[in-house]
């Protein structure tokens, strides 16, 4: 689904992608980890082209879309959930919905899925995202996201501050959107816990490449505890 070939990035004099080299499966739930400040987000930026690649290729299902606007890679089957999640405050759950629905592969109304997966964002509809709490938040930052009814969905810690009972929820949707909807899922994680229990592929960024990648079993618990602990 997703191939990435010598990906470089650059913050002015800062070498911050360092030739990433990465595959994730059609249908897989694939996670990256990695200490902070390694390049993950800025991975996934260039990714959904919120960045631009200085050097190498990104490949979506086949077709080079290195070059291509945010924009086009929405309508090319991609999502993006960003950190911090960035709903819109001033606008209702609904209306928040609806500017996911800015795309031409989007749905004319909201898809009982996303409800069935999210019934607080149905009870709470007409509420401003800027007051609900940070997992409410989050839930609807991936329900938007979903909207744009993507092949390929990418999330930047969706666990991050975080009520457990809410990131069980998440992890059972995604679980979900994987085995049921066929989506292919790229998640940047810290909580190992989390990814235990969820993925299927994992990969380790130090220093602006990857440096470990594999399938459940190829990492064993301590060995990615030791490649992500501070």
């Amino acid at each position: 689904m997703l191939e990435i070939d010598n990906l470089h990035q650059y913050y002015g004099s800062s070498h911050i992608l360092r030739g990433v080299n990465w595959s994730v499966p059609q249908g897989s739930l694939s996670t990256l980890m990695g200490r902070n400040g390694v390049g993950k987000t800025t991975l996934m930026q260039c990714l959904m082209g919120v960045q631009p690649a200085a050097q190498g290729r990104i490949v979506l299902d086949g077709q080079d879309i290195t070059r291509l606007s945010p924009a086009e890679r929405v309508r090319a089957g991609m999502a993006y959930v960003p950190q911090g999640r960035e709903i819109f405050p001033r606008l209702s759950v609904h209306e928040n919905l609806l500017m996911g629905a800015a795309s031409r592969r989007a749905p004319k109304g909201i898809p009982d899925y996303i409800h069935s997966l999210f019934p607080v964002l149905r009870d709470m509809a007409q509420r401003m995202g800027g007051d609900l709490s940070g997992g409410q938040q989050q839930q609807l930052a991936i329900a938007r996201a979903l909207m744009s009814q993507p092949r390929l969905l990418i999330l930047d810690e969706p666990t991050e501050g975080i009520q457990p009972n809410v990131i069980d929820q998440i992890g059972d949707a995604l679980q979900w959107l994987q085995r049921e909807q066929g989506l292919t899922i790229v998640l940047v994680e810290q909580y190992l816990d989390f990814v235990r229990r969820i993925a299927d592929r994992y990969a380790v960024m130090r220093r602006g490449a990857i440096v470990a990648q594999g399938d459940r079993e190829a990492l064993a618990a301590a060995d990615l505890t030791a490649l992500v602990s501070v």
